[in-house]
């Protein structure tokens, strides 16, 4: 009975991570890339980012984590 449970509760947080990794990336990619002048205007900071598909992405303020374009 306990490995029962142990093996449910290993698949339902599988999956829940699973949702939530695609969940992340749907909203990522749907996100419009904003300027520099914006992102620093609104409070943020323009930073390098590998994971951007722009290469860079803005931090803090209004648009936390939009992807900015790159020139």
């Amino acid at each position: 009975m306990r490995r029962l449970v142990v093996t449910l509760v290993s698949v339902a947080a599988a999956g829940a991570l699973t949702l939530g990794f695609a969940a992340t990336a749907q909203a990522a990619a749907t996100r419009e890339y904003i300027t520099v002048a914006t992102c620093v205007f609104a409070g943020g900071v323009v930073v390098p980012d590998w994971l951007s598909p722009t290469g860079r992405t803005c931090v803090g303020g209004g648009y936390h984590g939009y992807p900015v374009f790159p020139y």
